[in-house]
């Protein structure tokens, strides 16, 4: 940030919304994981079922955690709309008032390949790993994992 640019004060309250937000999205997921391992018909594998079971009892124990986290579709626009305005907000603006649309572009461009980067870089060898593994031995990972 140069001497020409005005910095914004920063927005404590809506990074905290936007927390809360992304944590009742990740519970939400969590639960139907628990729920498609539980009682999909493909899962065969003791330790994996139960280990779904156990988490969707958790979640599907109380009638009220379980409508809240239906209302976890909501928070992903809201999230989403919240971290646009946030990333927006924050970006400096010159002295001469004007938003520099390019810039801000090329800042997002860059942090979101960068992660995408990182992402491909890490998953490719364990994408590799499980692919290239017969299918008995991935069963048997997967149990001594699980325990």
């Amino acid at each position: 940030m140069g001497s020409t640019e005005q910095p914004r004060p920063l927005l404590p309250g809506l990074a905290g919304i936007r927390f809360f937000a992304a944590i009742h999205v990740c519970l939400h997921h969590l639960a139907q994981m628990g729920y498609a391992l539980a009682y999909e018909p493909n899962v065969d594998t003791p330790g994996v079922k139960q280990w779904g079971q156990d988490i969707w009892h958790l979640f599907s124990s109380n009638d009220v955690v379980l409508a809240i986290l239906r209302g976890a579709l909501i928070q992903v626009g809201m999230f989403f709309v919240m971290s646009g305005f946030i990333l927006t907000y924050s970006h400096p603006i010159p002295a001469s008032g004007r938003f520099p649309y390019r810039d801000y572009a090329l800042a997002r461009v860059a942090r979101v390949y960068a992660m995408y980067l990182i992402g491909l870089l890490v998953t490719l060898p364990i994408f590799y790993f499980f692919v290239t593994l017969p299918e008995k031995p991935v069963a048997e990972l997967s149990e001594s994992v699980i325990h």
